[in-house]
């Protein structure tokens, strides 16, 4: 019905999840491209990272810089944390990374913040519900960041910044799968082991080079 009641339609699709009678349909994630949608008349696939819809902030970035040591490390497991995940990677890296400073974002639907300030100590900040340009600034600050998989892997490949990826939900499967196969994201079992120098440059240069920032102009100029 919403597709017969307008002259154009964008649906937005993270994992091929249902049949769309027609219009655009819209999937900026990694490997979307592999998903073999159905080709149905009328249906024009917006497919990929170059349609990644990153929001404004992150389509023009700084330079990032890699720096010799890591010393400032970003945990962010979205707007709610659903399978409590902040405070098991946050136990850990005060663990492995006993000098570094740790930032954790804390979204609007958490309902574990008490299990997160049992963890807090004095090389710990906690930062709740950050704007973008907040976000995109702490990103350019860190040396790495552990982050579930959603959107914000994008927004971190975009930066360059070297990140472990955790899949807190069904649809991050694939995102998890082909940022890993790409070259940008670390496995989780790095965790307490050197990460030179020189490879986190390479993971930050991957990064980079796959996402630059201008898929929602790309999506505007099909749509127009």
């Amino acid at each position: 019905s919403i597709y017969q009641g307008f002259k154009k339609v964008l649906f937005f699709d993270d994992y091929q999840r249902i049949p769309y009678p027609g219009g655009f349909v819209l999937n900026g994630g990694i490997g979307a491209e592999q998903l073999n949608y159905p080709q149905n008349s009328g249906v024009l696939y917006l497919l990929g990272v170059d349609f990644q819809p990153l929001r404004c902030e992150f389509w023009d970035v700084p330079e990032y810089i890699v720096r010799d040591r890591i010393k400032n490390i970003m945990i962010t497991f979205g707007g709610s944390d659903i399978t409590n995940e902040t405070p098991i990677y946050l136990k850990k890296v005060i663990k492995y990374y006993p000098n570094a400073k740790i930032t954790v974002v804390i979204g609007k639907g958490f309902t574990n913040i008490n299990e997160i300030m049992e963890q807090k100590n004095q090389q710990v900040e906690l930062v709740f519900n950050p704007k973008a340009l907040y976000i995109r600034n702490l990103m350019l600050k860190s040396d790495l960041v552990i982050s579930s998989a959603g959107q914000t892997i994008s927004e971190l490949a975009r930066v360059g910044v070297p990140t472990i990826g955790i899949q807190i939900a069904e649809n991050q499967k694939n995102n998890i799968k082909y940022w890993h196969e790409a070259g940008f994201l670390l496995s989780k079992n790095i965790l307490g082991k050197i990460i030179f120098e020189k490879n986190r440059k390479k993971y930050s240069d991957i990064g980079r080079s796959l996402i630059d920032g201008q898929g929602i102009k790309r999506i505007v100029g099909v749509l127009l």
